[in-house]
Formats: structure tokens, C-alpha cells, sequence
């Protein structure tokens, strides 16, 4: 299965023996486990003060209110172009735009994406843009002091969903279900963004929990006086953010693409997923 077709194209078996590939996995890891403890004794990362501070030119150009509003305006208009294609685009899915965008930008793109520019989706997301443009007609957000107790548990559910659509739903490639999961979604989190503040999408925006978590490991942070350095990644896989919820995050993570996997195997597709319906995916 070509990485561009995922989410949209049909299910493959490995290319060698599953037990071969299990194997070499186990060992991938044993063999990791091990140099560390042999040859890793003492720390040689810094710490969350650490990082090359980058031009003050730079990060202005980063920081920029005009420049993000800028990107999230473009993101915007992909987003409108591609919810029309889905609902009045051709029937066919190989001839609709819709369903590969969606399925490529965040099952696929998101991870380089944040690897290479850190928390990209934070930028970028179309829907804090949308949020603004709302606060003018809308009272101020009545629940913005319950936001901290929720953590990240509603952008685990958010990403839930999503990785059920992609993975589970039988119709997920329709140019129909892609527009009622866009327009769905896109309704969700701004009428819960209006009543817990903009707070919400880095707490409740599943895509954006995602992009965040993943830019964990970009050379990209900021230090505690909020300067934008560059520094070992590693440094950031250290000092993860303790918030309620993340460990359901990773599990989410984890545990769809276990599924993902183990879904194309031939004791799936033989055994328990043999139907091929949402009650099998889903309990799976």
C-alpha cells in the first residue's frame, strides 16, 4: 500500500513473514535497551535552560501576529476549498480530492511536519482563526476556568474519533462522510471553544494535541523566558508537559497504530476482523 493512499486505499500483507518482522523489532529494541546501558552512564543532555537562541530577527518573524493569521488564513482556504470538493466534488473517490487531503495532512503529513517546525498545527489551525473572527458576536467564555481540570483528555477523545474514522469506518474514503466529519469536527470544537476560551483547541483540538506531542522531538523549543532556541530534541523528550490526560493521548497514538498494523495482517483479515465491519474494528 503506497503511503499516499492511506486511509484511501486497499489492505496489503506485509512484504516478509510476520514472525520475521516480529522478531526483528524485538530485537531493534533489545539491541537499543542495551547500548544505552552499556555506553550512556552518565547525563549528557541539557536541561530545559539549554538551546542556541536564535536571531531576535528570526523570532519576531515567528512570533508574528500578522504572519500566523497569514497562515491560518490559507489553511482556511484549503479547508473551505476541500469541505466544497467533498460535498459537491464527483461521487468517485479516486476522482474527489477530498478524502486524500484529510487522510495525507494528519495520518501522514502531520507527523513530519512537526518533527521538522515543532508545534506547526498550533500555527497554522484555520479554526483559532475562525474563533476570533466569532469573539466579536460572542460573550466571553463562561467555562474558561474549568479548562485546566480537563487536561488533555478531550483532545485524546478528538483524536479517537478521528483514528476510528480512519481506520474503522467502512465508508471512510466517501467524499459524504469526509464533508459530515469536516463540517462535524469543525462545529465541535468551535462551540467548544466558545465556551472554554481559545485555551481550548491546545487542550480539546485533537490535531493539535497530536502536532504538539510529536514536536516533542523537533530541534525547536522555547526556553523559560519564552526565547525560541535550537537544541538536541532529545532535551524536549525529556521534559514532557504533566498534564491529566496525556498518558490517554500516547495510548490513543500507540494504540491505533498497533491496530493499524495489526489489521493487515492475514490472522486479522481470517480471524477476528474477517466481517470487516465497525463492530469487529471497533472492539478490536
Amino acid at each position: 500500500m503506497s503511503l499516499l493512499a492511506h486511509g484511501v486505499g486497499s489492505r496489503t500483507d506485509l512484504p516478509i513473514p510476520l514472525g520475521l518482522a516480529l522478531y526483528g523489532a524485538g530485537a531493534a529494541i533489545l539491541i537499543s535497551f542495551v547500548v544505552l546501558l552499556l555506553f550512556w552512564r552518565t547525563p549528557r543532555l541539557g536541561d530545559a535552560s539549554s538551546g542556541r537562541p536564535l536571531p531576535g530577527a528570526l523570532q519576531r518573524v515567528v512570533d508574528s501576529r500578522s504572519a500566523r493569521r497569514g497562515l491560518q488564513a490559507a489553511a482556511l482556504a484549503v479547508a473551505v476549498l476541500v469541505t466544497v470538493v467533498a460535498v459537491a466534488g464527483p461521487r468517485e473517490t479516486a476522482r474527489n480530492l477530498s478524502p486524500w487531503v484529510l487522510y495525507v495532512t494528519f495520518w501522514v503529513g502531520l507527523v513530519p511536519a512537526s518533527l521538522l517546525l515543532g508545534p506547526i498545527w498550533r500555527v497554522v489551525n484555520p479554526l483559532r482563526l475562525l474563533h476570533r473572527g466569532l469573539r466579536a458576536v460572542l460573550p466571553r467564555a463562561p467555562g474558561a476556568d474549568r479548562l485546566p481540570a480537563l487536561g488533555l483528555w478531550p483532545g485524546a477523545a478528538a483524536l479517537l474519533v478521528f483514528v476510528w474514522l480512519e481506520l474503522v469506518h467502512p465508508d471512510r474514503a466517501e467524499p459524504g462522510t469526509v464533508a459530515v466529519f469536516l463540517l462535524g469536527y469543525a462545529a465541535v470544537q468551535l462551540t467548544l471553544a466558545a465556551w472554554f476560551g481559545e485555551g481550548w483547541f491546545a487542550a480539546g483540538d485533537g490535531f493539535e494535541v497530536y502536532s504538539s506531542l510529536i514536536a516533542r522531538l523537533s530541534p525547536w523549543a522555547r526556553r523559560d523566558d519564552g526565547r525560541l532556541v535550537l537544541r538536541n530534541p532529545l532535551v524536549n523528550a525529556t521534559v514532557p508537559p504533566s498534564l491529566p490526560g496525556l498518558t490517554a493521548v500516547v495510548v490513543v497514538l500507540l494504540g491505533s497504530t498497533a491496530f493499524d498494523g495489526l489489521s493487515r495482517t492475514v490472522f486479522w483479515q481470517t480471524g477476528p476482523g474477517a466481517a470487516n465491519d465497525i463492530a469487529s474494528g471497533t472492539l478490536g
